[in-house]
């Protein structure tokens, strides 16, 4: 019989939620769902919960009414620079014949108290085990039933302060609402956007939203990197504001939405009042008999109409400045995960490449962008696993609650591989933590 799982993203930009049904047996299929512009929620921070409540609410009714089934608990997406990571290994000797579930669940605890000092209000909200090595054999994702005198586990813990999770949780838990579990937003896009063969060969995964840009970096098959930054498309934006001297972030996110149309107009030419007759007409026959672009390094020549954006005060638009604005806030992005990657000794420069999602994903040209840049190929994330009802929610910018039904389809609607409000302990979660990646 199929179970029932509610997920809500809870994003800088939108709160959207899904609910879909998990058969036994192939995808997952969505049955209903929402999705609002978000209030009261700033790169990944409550900072208004009466605003954050009242849109959780709009959005699960709606999702509710569609799915007709009410909503008794949900899984939630986190993110913000409060999100840190960890990678740590622990090691145990085996006295049964067989390793169990309580070896390794003994193993990872002994990876756990390795770590440095943590603060007191530290949650651990994924605790992911990303191979087995059994004596002298390595590689091993499921080692429970094995033989062997020595267990050793190679870990990637994911924390965030627990005020956090707390502040989030009442959003939805003043609604009447049980809060299941929480998700990083990085790692649920990571079971909706990359493949197998790019986690393997190693693979950065860019969730640029509307606040934050959530990474993950993949090696060999294990996630080795995991990070949050407080830019996103709404900087993006503002930089527009202020270099073409728009008066509103609105026109702003007019231009954003319009780049395609606005990099693919011819430019005007400027007119040469001083030129001849004979040059003039010269020049017509010349440039109608080729189809060479305008030289767009010259200022004069790259500038195109915009006026269909009925925006005031701007009726024309440098594409080589605009382009400009652009990419220098993409290469701050790129800039700070490959300084905060360099740090745990990893580089977004994988293999791979750079796999983009999130709503700034469909910014025109960003992975040309991106690949210029950084010097590694690069491509859009577009989430998949899921069927059903999908008309109103498909595009990058749906890849985080895509992933939380992928990442939660293990687990029953109780139970989470992160923190509950009711509080697992550390072997629960290790359990199922195991159950979900081996899946």
């Amino acid at each position: 019989m199929a179970k029932t799982i509610t997920v809500l993203d809870l994003g800088t930009s939108k709160i959207t939620a899904l609910i879909s049904e998990i058969p036994e047996t192939g995808e997952p299929r969505v049955i209903g769902s929402a999705s609002l512009p978000s209030k009261g929620i700033r790169k990944g921070v409550v900072i208004n919960i009466e605003e954050a409540v009242n849109v959780v609410a709009q959005v699960l009714a709606a999702a509710e009414r569609m799915a007709d089934r009410p909503i008794a608990g949900v899984f939630l997406s986190v993110s913000g620079e409060y999100i840190q990571c960890t990678n740590q290994k622990g090691t145990i000797s085996i006295t049964g014949s067989e390793i169990t579930h309580e070896d390794v669940q003994r193993a990872v605890e002994s990876a756990k108290t390795q770590l440095a000092p943590y603060p007191d209000n530290t949650e651990f909200i994924h605790i992911i085990p990303n191979e087995f090595t059994i004596d002298s054999q390595s590689g091993i994702k499921y080692p429970i039933g094995m033989t062997g005198s020595k267990l050793e586990v190679d870990c990637h813990f994911i924390s965030i302060p627990k005020s956090a999770i707390q502040n989030l949780s009442k959003t939805v838990e003043k609604l009447g609402v049980e809060v299941y579990g929480t998700i990083f937003s990085g790692w649920a896009d990571s079971y909706s956007t990359l493949t197998d063969t790019e986690k393997e060969l190693g693979a950065t995964l860019l969730d640029i939203g509307g606040g934050t840009t959530d990474i993950e970096i993949f090696k060999e098959g294990k996630v080795v990197y995991s990070a949050s930054l407080p830019v996103g498309g709404v900087n993006i934006t503002a930089d527009i504001a202020a270099g073409l001297h728009l008066s509103s972030i609105e026109q702003a996110e007019k231009v954003k939405q319009n780049l395609e149309k606005i990099f693919n107009t011819k430019p005007e030419k400027p007119i040469n009042f001083k030129e001849d007759k004979k040059s003039a007409k010269s020049n017509k026959a010349t440039s109608a008999k080729t189809t060479k672009p305008a030289d767009e390094n010259n200022a004069e020549n790259d500038k195109v109409d915009v006026s269909f954006l009925n925006i005031p005060d701007l009726k024309t638009v440098s594409k080589k400045y605009l382009k400009m604005i652009i990419d220098a806030r993409i290469a701050e992005i790129l800039e700070l995960a490959e300084k905060g990657a360099r740090q745990k000794g990893v580089t977004i420069k994988a293999p791979s490449g750079i796999i983009v999602t999130g709503g700034s994903a469909k910014l025109y040209g960003i992975t040309k962008t991106i690949k210029d840049i950084v010097g590694v190929p690069a491509r859009i994330g577009i989430p998949t696993g899921l069927t059903g009802m999908l008309d109103d929610i498909k595009g990058p910018e749906f890849a985080t609650v895509y992933g939380l039904v992928l990442a939660t389809r293990g687990l029953n609607p109780s139970q989470s591989t992160a923190s509950s409000k009711k509080g697992s302990n550390l072997m629960d979660k290790i359990r199922k933590m195991i159950k979900s990646f081996t899946q």
